[in-house]
């Protein structure tokens, strides 16, 4: 729902047309469907255009949906405007995670690196760190934890890259000696805002947008915020589990 800041990243061809996937009920409990969460990293989506279609066709799909309320103060519309929108958003080296039931997408988020936000403050700032993005879940599968499933796999592969990577850090939230992993959000308040404090994330500023913007038929308040995560401690079992970084509400 928002657009994105990254520089547009060249592909060498265009991703052939995918269509738009339909409601997929779950399947009954008798026969439970095999969910499995992949990481695409933005090298392998670039190299495997048809891939790259069926994402970008689930999550424009996923992002027509709107809670019955709200439905008049929206316009529903796609968050992937072209074929190559999706490596735009996620730059060089950003992910997406996106949740199968028996090899069909039911829900995904992305990261890609945080550069300050849609304002252009922060990255003068210093701010460091990764944004959360494209969160949506099928309908049908809503109300699972499969979006907040995909944010703590994509949580758990930069801790691992960092934990790699061996880096001290600069100072930034290391005031006990501990190495912190910073993710970022752009959250509209009216639409989920609430269900993201809820679970731990920090509110760092706002910004009224007017009628228009990002689909909107009256204005709205888009905030920014933050949550850090310990590399040296990483987020565990239990706290993925809990779904401490639950997704279902969506940033942009």
């Amino acid at each position: 729902m928002a657009t994105d800041k990254n520089p547009p990243i060249s592909v060498t061809s265009t991703p052939p047309a995918f269509p738009t996937p339909t409601p997929t009920p779950p399947p009954c409990d008798s026969q439970p469907a095999k969910l499995e969460t992949r990481l695409h990293h933005a090298r392998h989506l670039l190299a495997d255009p048809g891939l790259a279609a069926r994402i970008t066709a689930f999550v424009n799909h996923g992002y027509k949906y709107f809670n019955p309320s709200l439905e008049g103060r929206w316009v529903m519309s796609d968050r992937f405007s072209s074929p190559t929108a999706i490596h735009d958003t996620l730059g060089a080296d950003g992910i997406f995670a996106v949740t199968y039931a028996d090899d069909l997408p039911v829900a995904c988020a992305s990261v890609s690196r945080w550069n300050g936000d849609m304002e252009g403050r922060g990255e003068e700032a210093g701010e460091e760190g990764w944004e959360i993005k494209t969160v949506t879940t099928r309908m049908g599968w809503m109300k699972k934890g499969l979006a907040g499933r995909c944010i703590a796999e994509l949580t758990e592969e930069l801790v691992r890259q960092e934990r790699e990577r061996g880096r001290n850090g600069n100072g930034e939230g290391e005031e006990d000696g501990r190495r912190k992993l910073r993710l970022w959000i752009h959250v509209v308040d009216e639409l989920n805002w609430e269900y993201w404090r809820r679970r731990g994330w920090e509110y760092v500023r706002g910004y009224e947008r007017p009628a228009g913007e990002m689909g909107s038929k009256h204005g709205f308040r888009l905030l920014v915020a933050f949550k850090e995560v310990d590399i040296d401690g990483g987020l565990g079992k239990d706290a993925r589990a809990r779904g401490v970084l639950d997704g279902l509400g969506r940033p942009t």
